[in-house]
């Protein structure tokens, strides 16, 4: 989860020198960016930027869970199939696009309690008419499933379907799609 929030925050796939990494200005940004999208409203939704708007709906996805932001699978199902696309999305592009294919299944699946969210991820790429994407991450799952036991001790599983996912976005635009689907469906991720 810690990667999505550096993501938040554009310190996604940046090259960290040697120094120590002081996270607590970005957690307080993070909680102050929940704490201001608490609700939405169809004006806030309208006049945000398209470049701005899945992140505040994240955030209004965060601010109705927990503190340390474990309690998904029972407050997800909750919301609309619309919000939860665009909440799972976020989830496999932030993993994949920080570290592969393999840091989306170890912060997802190994060891975790994440296995409701598997076979969603490919629904809300197809929801919102990723389909390249979609089948990518079908294709992922695919491995993953067939190598869970020893998950762990195998390398190099994903370098293909990885260098795939980065290839994808040059033939299917997963920004315009997301945008698009979001303006298309504003009424769905409206608090009052």
């Amino acid at each position: 989860m810690f990667t999505a929030i550096l993501k938040l925050f554009g310190c996604g796939n940046n090259k960290l020198d040697t120094k120590v990494l002081d996270s607590s200005g970005v957690m307080q940004e993070f909680r102050q960016n929940i704490e201001n999208n608490r609700i939405l409203t169809k004006q806030i939704l309208d006049t945000t930027a398209d470049e701005k708007i899945e992140n505040k709906i994240i955030a209004n996805i965060d601010s109705k869970l927990n503190p340390q932001l474990s309690n998904d699978k029972d407050v997800l199902p909750t919301l609309s199939k619309e919000r939860q696309t665009v909440y799972y999305i976020y989830v496999v592009v932030g993993e994949v696009n920080n570290g592969g294919f393999t840091q989306f299944y170890l912060n997802n699946f190994v060891n975790n309690y994440n296995s409701y969210l598997f076979d969603r991820t490919i629904e809300a790429f197809q929801f919102i008419g990723a389909t390249k994407f979609a089948d990518l991450v079908r294709r992922a799952n695919q491995i993953f499933k067939q190598n869970e036991k020893d998950f762990i001790e195998k390398e190099g599983l994903f370098e293909k379907l990885d260098q795939e996912f980065y290839n994808t976005y040059k033939h299917e635009n997963l920004n315009d799609l997301r945008i698009k689907f979001i303006r298309n469906n504003i009424e769905t991720f409206i608090d009052e």
